[in-house]
């Protein structure tokens, strides 16, 4: 499986590479070092986080992590859309760094980029994730150019789902929110390439 190096600056340093089932307890660790989830306290009866991981490897999904020192510091899990060039991000996760949150510094920018460039490979130019509603978590962070290749692609809320709801699209809740209502008060975020074409909500999956 193929490593490459991330650098985002002299002091950033990380090894990339696709993950799988037996780097399952490795994300564990970087789950259990985040206290909440989407600015949410996790709940402390959630089954282990390695479990869904490795059914959504099974499950024709993908992911990337970011290594320093051996340590997996970041990851995030991707699903391609079957017939039609799209990707969801499905859950990213880094450890805490301390301070305030640097993508670039945790190797959340690396993931993103691992993810995308496996995305734009497989001709998948349009990419969704929800992300919390929170006035913390602003738009405009999120595709700062500390984002990496992310900050490339033309992003927008499409669309904002309250807690206990489900989106107005069918597509939307099939392969974004995996046929469940929304946790808390989420954005959808849609994101295209420069070269990519807009695919409709509306088309079935």
């Amino acid at each position: 499986m193929t490593t490459f190096s991330h650098e985002t600056n002299p002091c950033v340093s990380f090894a990339v590479r696709q993950l799988d089932l037996a780097d399952a307890q490795a994300v564990q660790d970087v789950y259990d070092s985040q206290p909440k989830l989407m600015l949410v306290r996790k709940h402390s009866d959630a089954p282990p986080y390695a479990d869904t991981f490795a059914s959504l490897i099974s499950a024709d999904c993908y992911a990337y992590g970011a290594f320093s020192n051996n340590e997996l510091r970041a990851f995030a899990v991707f699903y391609l859309w079957p017939r039609l060039p799209a990707t969801t991000l499905v859950f990213a996760c880094c450890r805490p760094t301390g301070g305030v949150y640097r993508p670039e510094k945790s190797g959340i920018a690396a993931v993103f980029d691992a993810g995308l460039a496996h995305a734009e490979r497989n001709s998948r130019y349009m990419f969704f994730t929800i992300r919390s509603a929170n006035k913390k978590w602003n738009h405009d962070t999120m595709v700062s150019e500390k984002m990496g290749r992310f900050f490339q692609y033309r992003s927008t809320v499409a669309e904002r789902i309250p807690a206990g709801e489900r989106s107005q699209f069918d597509l939307i809740n099939q392969l974004v929110l995996n046929s469940q209502p929304a946790s808390t008060d989420v954005f959808l975020i849609c994101a295209i390439a420069p070269w990519g074409n807009d695919a409709p909500l509306d088309a079935k999956p």
